[in-house]
């Protein structure tokens, strides 16, 4: 959904890396709209004492799964969690949510019967969560699986999503893919991980260069190459203009 601020002036830099004051006063109060209308019954049901079906969710057993789980519960609006949590939270909250649908009311219980539809109320839950986090400018998001998502800087996490690495080495193409994850980690560590993954990658292509007897690597990234010229005298590192300049 689009506000008048993002047609005026673009959509919210996504830039913020911790859960701010307002995007947990959004997420909190979309999971308390979820507890209110028992989205939580399809996982955690309360049955009707005459059992005619479920008739709602059960508080206790919600709360002892998400201590098993090592969830924080309660959740309160004024007590911002750690971002982590937060994060576990919410995927916990959608693995466990469906859209109810309100079927006969029983008078003397004076309650409603419920069935559920599971796809339904994931699919809402994390279109109205992506809203959230999309104007509060945190850089999350959550995917169709409902796992969350770290996102890089805009062009940079289009590129990565678009990547395919198909350069016909199977050790090459995995440790890329495992370069690009790692770089979409919320960790910090683990993301200087992905450099040094790259710096692999390169190593991998050199040994298969020199390997093949090769005469030049020819590539973009020249700068990340230069140091193997100086390692093997015999090995050029060129760009394709270069070596098309040369034929």
């Amino acid at each position: 959904m689009d506000y008048f601020s993002d047609r005026e002036r673009g959509p919210v830099p996504r830039t913020a890396e911790e859960i701010t004051p307002e995007a947990w006063a959004g997420i909190w109060a979309l999971i308390s709209a979820r507890l209110s209308d028992d989205s939580f019954g399809h996982s955690f049901p309360e049955q009707c004492p005459d059992g005619n079906g479920i008739s709602g969710y059960d508080s206790e057993l919600l709360a002892g799964t998400a201590a098993g789980h090592g969830i924080i519960w309660p959740i309160t609006k004024d007590d911002v969690p750690d971002t982590l949590d937060v994060m576990n939270l919410i995927e916990f909250a959608i693995s466990h949510l469906a859209k109810p649908i309100r079927l006969d009311y029983h008078s003397y219980w004076r309650h409603t019967h419920l069935d559920f539809d599971v796809e339904k109320g994931k699919a809402e839950f994390r279109a109205s969560l992506n809203l959230i986090l999309a104007r509060t400018g945190l850089s999350f998001e959550m995917n169709d699986n409902g796992v969350m998502l770290r996102l890089g800087p805009p062009e940079l996490t289009k590129v990565l999503k678009n990547a395919t690495f198909a350069t016909g080495d199977g050790i090459l193409d995995e440790l890329l893919e495992h370069a690009r994850e790692k770089f979409m980690a919320p960790s910090l560590t683990v993301r200087k991980e992905a450099l040094d993954l790259h710096d692999e990658a390169d190593n991998h292509v050199v040994e298969l260069a020199v390997a093949g007897n090769a005469e030049a690597i020819v590539t973009h990234n020249t700068r990340d190459f230069r140091r193997s010229e100086l390692r093997f005298s015999g090995l050029a590192v060129v760009t394709p203009g270069a070596l098309i300049a040369e034929s």
